[in-house]
């Protein structure tokens, strides 16, 4: 067992990042870390303690049947050294007055692992903040090779839940199903990775139900009742209404990086098939412009990226009447462009914030420039509301997104336009 856990922590370090402080880089403490809230002094039973951290059997409930052992177990701050992904830079504005962590391993090849933590603070306004803050770091999950999967509303868990399906883009991939959760003064985190699939939230949360139950009366918290799940839209996160490199995939397993600019000036003439001018097409009260390109990946052509126009319109209906015109006119571009090839990929359609509505319609279309070299196009029309957004990539026979990737990005397109 001793080999079986030595080899487990070296693992676990490539799995569960490892925070790294200096003295510059600790967050000012504006509640005081020694002196305990009034309710610790009032009670002789602390408010949390390493007994409140997830054990092999409630790692049982999470997947079972796995080879689960307690990796490591801190009980201050200075020792909780693992981050839940795309919170490896997260620096907490507040001290907590307790800190206490656990990693569990399996030696299973899907290199199945678990990060659990309890912070306590001294009043509910402070731990408010702090999970205010932690959400918006991983909702930005501004992590390479991270990617934002998925999320998941949570209720009857907690105060405040947010849930994030997160893969490292890695060969293998590794998944991560994130759970932030708050309950009165005592904030959790829950980080469960394995290879090839993600662990589904319901067993996450599982997982740590005996945890929260235990401490929420003690930490002014909601107690957990019937736990329930529902499909929802991932977090914004600035620049909100747009993607975000977070939400973009690689192209090469193990290697690549997206980087973004701001929005601006819409300066795109599009492909040739369009049949209008993007920049000066009478109808939007707005329009701009945001462009990705694809870095640190040998395989990718020079300059490879994608555009992303958002068009703003006064009516629902003058949006729709845009997506009609310009849809329409990608897909009937063979009658006045004979060198184009034009292919309509299934539809899509969802609902984003707030349940509105989206829909798009993509395509694949290939313009020959001569009697043997083309360029070819992935492109889509998408609309929601009294917005529209037009997402142009330039790409190639061997380089360029599978149509399940594509369908996610344009997908995800829809949902970020309903959070602007």
């Amino acid at each position: 067992m001793g080999a079986i856990v030595a080899a487990l922590v070296i693992v676990l370090g490539a799995y569960l990042i490892t925070r790294t402080t200096t003295g510059t880089e600790s967050p000012t403490p504006t509640v005081p870390t020694q002196s305990p809230s009034p309710s610790e002094s009032s009670s002789p039973v602390p408010d949390a303690s390493v007994e409140n951290l997830m054990t092999v059997a409630d790692a049982e409930l999470v997947v079972a049947d796995a080879s689960w052992v307690e990796i490591d177990t801190a009980e201050d701050r200075a020792e909780a050294v693992a981050n839940a992904a795309c919170l490896s830079s997260e620096r907490d504005d507040v001290n907590p007055t307790q800190t206490f962590q656990r990693t569990l391993g399996t030696s299973d090849d899907d290199m199945l692992a678990a990060m659990h933590q309890v912070d306590v603070y001294a009043n509910v306004e402070a731990a408010t903040q702090v999970q205010a803050q932690r959400v918006a770091s991983l909702a930005a999950c501004d992590e390479v090779p991270a990617r934002i999967i998925g999320s998941l509303a949570v209720h009857g868990l907690a105060d405040e839940a947010q849930q994030l399906t997160i893969a490292y883009e890695n060969d293998p991939t590794q998944f991560h199903t994130v759970l932030l959760l708050r309950n009165g003064r005592a904030l959790t985190i829950v980080d469960v990775t394995r290879d090839g699939s993600p662990v589904p939230a319901q067993q996450v949360s599982a997982g740590v139900e005996r945890s929260i139950a235990e401490m929420c009366e003690r930490t002014d918290g909601a107690c957990p009742s019937t736990a329930s799940f529902g499909e929802t839209v991932p977090p914004p996160s600035p620049p909100e209404g747009w993607l975000i490199t977070a939400d973009l995939p690689r192209i090469t397993p193990g290697t690549g990086a997206w980087t973004a600019s701001e929005p601006g000036e819409l300066t795109s003439q599009g492909m040739n098939c369009e049949n209008l001018p993007l920049a000066t097409e009478p109808g939007p009260t707005a329009r701009l412009q945001r462009t990705y390109l694809l870095t640190q990946d040998a395989a990718a052509p020079a300059g490879f990226g994608m555009d992303e126009m958002v068009f703003e319109f006064e009516t629902p209906e003058a949006a729709g009447a845009f997506v009609t015109k310009l849809g329409n006119n990608i897909a009937t571009c063979k009658d006045r462009v004979l060198t184009a090839t034009v292919t309509e990929l299934p539809g899509i359609s969802g609902v984003g914030a707030d349940n509105a509505a989206l829909s798009a319609r993509s395509f694949l279309v290939q313009q020959a420039t001569s009697d043997d070299t083309s360029v070819l196009y992935q492109l889509s029309v998408v609309v929601t509301g009294q917005k529209v957004a037009y997402l142009l990539t330039t790409v190639t026979e061997d380089f360029r997104f599978s149509d399940e990737q594509f369908a996610g990005v344009v997908r995800r397109v829809g949902e970020r336009l309903t959070q602007g």
